[in-house]
């Protein structure tokens, strides 16, 4: 593998007056050449006009997807079955790309440890993520099983442990997976997660989480340049659409009053590490091939092992809930734009047979998915069991 990389050159702004997020006190634990924890954004009003707000855009098609399937598959749409964990799997794997090795799908909790963790080899090193959630919630990475530390809470969990937990998720997960573990640097790290937010054959933005499970976990935004997009902050939709002279308004004193962590995590210090080239244009090629297949937005979650291979993760339609996001650029005018990511989405969403309503173009059903949700979970499991990584 070459060992070309890309320098990520970018520029987060010095202490001024005009920042746009809070910084903090650096962690003398963490190491001050890699990426640590920098500074709180700010939660910024945006006025941006209502077919370019990105929040708004998604919320309105997930709430559709939640109250509304029929309206989705009427119009030959697919994009919602990939909430579904088994469905991404299937999905991943049948379109020839790595994905952490499914080793067991259940459709019942109380059969999880019975069937999953019994017979002469049980896994001693996994992930179990329960369908239907999302953020942390319903997922366990355990590379030592039930006997070491579950590394998104930092605490051993047993078997039974995890068993109730799941069963007391609400709404109840359809189902159940048990993946094989990938790690990160060491054996029983996270790797680098790397999201990108694609619009069929455009890429607008990427997504990185460093550090995960431990004290010095950061959240960054950039683009295909590696221009970092979060260097104002995070934002949240306000009606109506205003203007602030030639620029859509954002009130940033506002968002002074309201600094808060995006999931839970501050934004990155800089430098960014650099990524060697090939492992760049294998997230970036993984990323546009999906994305050209399922047409409408989505975000496309994958993580780097240790070892530099490349994996996806899973498929999120609702980022951030649809209640806020942390991109935004200096458009030629010189104005703050964090409306382009709508922008982005509507002009996916005027493509030939589009929809502007969920955010680009119907694409062919992969067969794989066939008619997905008309099956019991019990098969969907069984069609994830039949598929494997390349």
């Amino acid at each position: 593998m070459t060992t070309v990389t890309k320098e990520l050159v970018i520029n987060v702004p010095t202490c001024t007056d005009e920042d746009t997020c809070v910084p903090i006190t650096p962690d003398d634990a963490c190491d001050p050449f890699n990426p640590r924890p920098f500074c709180t954004p700010f939660r910024s009003p945006e006025f941006c006009p209502a077919d370019n707000s990105f929040p708004d855009l998604i919320r309105t098609r997930n709430d559709i997807a939640q109250d509304d399937i029929a309206l989705i598959e009427s119009q030959n749409f697919w994009f919602h079955y990939l909430e579904d964990k088994a469905a991404q799997y299937a999905f991943t794997t049948d379109q020839g790309f790595n994905a952490p090795k499914l080793l067991c799908c259940v459709d019942d909790v109380n059969d999880l440890i019975s069937t999953c963790f019994s017979g002469p080899s049980p896994p001693t090193s996994f992930v179990i993520r329960a369908s239907g959630h999302h953020s942390g919630s319903g997922i366990y990475v355990m590379p030592n099983g039930f006997s070491g530390v579950e590394l998104l809470s930092g605490v051993v969990k047993s078997s039974a442990t995890v068993e109730a937990e799941i069963d007391d998720l609400t709404p109840a997960p359809t189902k159940i997976l048990v993946e094989e573990f990938i790690s990160g640097d060491t054996a029983t790290s996270l790797p680098l997660e790397v999201k990108f937010h694609v619009f069929e054959d455009k890429i607008g933005a990427i997504t990185a989480i460093y550090n995960k499970g431990t004290d010095c976990a950061c959240y960054a935004e950039f683009d295909e340049d590696f221009e970092r997009l979060d260097q104002f902050g995070c934002f949240e939709p306000a009606f109506p659409e205003q203007q602030d002279g030639a620029c859509h308004k954002i009130d940033f004193d506002a968002g002074s009053q309201n600094p808060f962590q995006i999931k839970d995590l501050d934004l990155c210090s800089d430098p960014l590490p650099p990524i060697p080239t090939c492992i760049w244009n294998d997230l970036k090629s993984t990323a546009l091939a999906l994305g050209a297949q399922i047409g409408v937005y989505m975000r496309i979650d994958m993580f780097v092992s240790g070892t530099g291979l490349v994996y996806v993760q899973e498929y999120t339609a609702n980022h951030n809930g649809g209640l806020r996001h942390c991109t935004a650029r200096r458009d030629p005018s010189g104005c703050v734009d964090s409306c382009f990511m709508g922008q982005c989405w509507k002009d996916n969403g005027e493509k030939p047979n589009g929809s502007l309503v969920f955010g680009g173009p119907r694409t062919a059903e992969p067969g794989v998915l066939a008619d997905w949700t008309t099956k019991s979970a019990t098969a969907q499991c069984g069609i994830a069991n039949g598929q494997s990584p390349p």
